[in-house]
């Protein structure tokens, strides 16, 4: 693959390597369905909430590395992956490999991924000290206190994130907001729905979210490897968890 000069149409990426897709790149019903998947994928908050009640974790006591606390995230985990799967892969027709999911280039997606994090951890330290008033070194002492148990959720959380947003607003539904808006456009319209979808209204913090959209939808550009975007995304979770 290359990557595309910004401002350039959007090329198409190859829906026709599993059949043809159930809504045409760019059309306004593939957009609908992409919305209406976002809406699906923030089912995942009350998800959480109800697995929280059946395996007896407190939410208002924060996440602990208990056994119940794992079996409440897969579980999360679990919806999510469907919510991707059945209403995208099966329902929608797209195949992975379409979504921008190819290891071509791996070595210079994983290169991308790691100086992507680096800026995405930026501009969640900048939103914890402009939103909460943390200081640097608030959040440095944050960060490294996070248990090695603390650390494997991240990593699980890290993986689900960088799978299962990743897929839906940087392989889904940005080439299509591109592919209508052009370049500039699409990248702001998927970032300010990646933003919203995270239900935190906070200006500050609903900003940051934003950001990050930005971050990894230009990660993503027009055509390159899904991997980039997501290796940025895993990692930021993985570094900074619920900072």
């Amino acid at each position: 693959m290359t990557d595309a000069a910004p401002g350039a149409p959007a090329p198409a990426p190859s829906d026709a390597a599993a059949g043809p897709a159930r809504w045409p790149l760019g059309s306004t019903s593939r957009l609908v369905h992409g919305l209406a998947l976002t809406v699906l994928l923030a089912g995942s908050f009350p998800v959480m909430a109800i697995a929280a009640s059946l395996f007896g974790v407190d939410l208002e006591q924060g996440f602990t590395t208990a056994p119940s606390t794992f079996a409440m995230f897969a579980t999360v985990s679990g919806y999510r992956v469907a919510v991707v799967a059945i209403g995208i892969v099966v329902w929608g027709k797209v195949d992975l490999r379409a979504l921008g999911w190819t290891g071509e280039g791996m070595r210079r997606s994983v290169g991308l991924g790691v100086a992507g994090a680096a800026l995405a951890i930026a501009v969640t330290a900048l939103v914890a000290i402009l939103a909460f008033g943390e200081t640097v070194g608030q959040i440095v002492a944050t960060v490294g206190s996070f248990t090695i148990g603390q650390r494997l959720l991240f990593v699980m959380i890290g993986l689900d994130a960088g799978f299962t947003e990743e897929s839906l607003f940087r392989g889904y539904l940005q080439p299509t907001l591109v592919r209508k808006l052009g370049f500039p456009g699409g990248l702001l319209v998927t970032a300010i729905v990646f933003g919203l979808y995270h239900l935190k209204l906070r200006p500050a913090v609903l900003v940051g979210k934003v950001v990050l959209g930005l971050v990894f939808g230009l990660l993503r550009g027009q055509d390159r490897p899904l991997w980039v975007s997501a290796i940025a995304h895993a990692l930021l979770w993985v570094v900074v968890g619920f900072l």
